[in-house]
């Protein structure tokens, strides 16, 4: 099901058997509880419409976000060979980075996962134009701290001359 919302764009929602509805491309946390009673108040319209004796009740239970989706556009091409070098030089002291992959034959990104103190995982790839995606993500206080404090700095150090 598409619900449309400001400026023409559109949530999705995926409706399982289960009873559970995932909604993607909600723009903020704040709106997810928004969205999902629209789309209970959909779901409640087409029983209706349908005719169905056995309305159960429909609402919203254990909303909760798990993953959000940053993205980021620096304002100069980045040199992602010296950041992949700095990064696997890093993750001989440090942990917290346990996956780094880079092969431009492949994929055109630096790939990256970082773990954080609760064991969750936040991917990343960054691409020599500039463009930053970050995944994984729980809240928006991480996504900003990990931007402000890890990845802001590592590009500034590495623009592509």
């Amino acid at each position: 099901m598409r619900i449309r919302h400001q400026n023409y764009k559109t949530t999705a929602a995926l409706i399982f058997q289960s009873s559970k509805v995932v909604l993607t491309g909600v723009p903020n946390p704040e709106m997810a509880r928004k969205m999902a009673w629209r789309v209970a108040k959909s779901i409640k319209a087409s029983y209706k419409s349908a005719k169905i004796k056995e309305i159960y009740e429909i609402g919203v239970r254990q909303l909760r976000v798990t993953n959000i989706v940053g993205s980021y556009r620096h304002p100069n091409r980045l040199a992602i060979e010296l950041i992949y070098g700095h990064l696997k030089q890093q993750r001989l002291f440090q942990n917290h980075i346990f996956q780094i992959f880079y092969e431009p034959s492949i994929f055109p990104a630096l790939r990256f996962k970082l773990k954080n103190k609760e064991e969750k995982e936040t991917s990343y790839l960054i691409y020599i134009s500039g463009r930053i995606i970050m995944t994984g993500l729980r809240n928006k206080k991480h996504l900003d701290d990990l931007f402000d404090n890890f990845l802001l700095p590592l590009v500034k150090q590495f623009p592509r001359l």
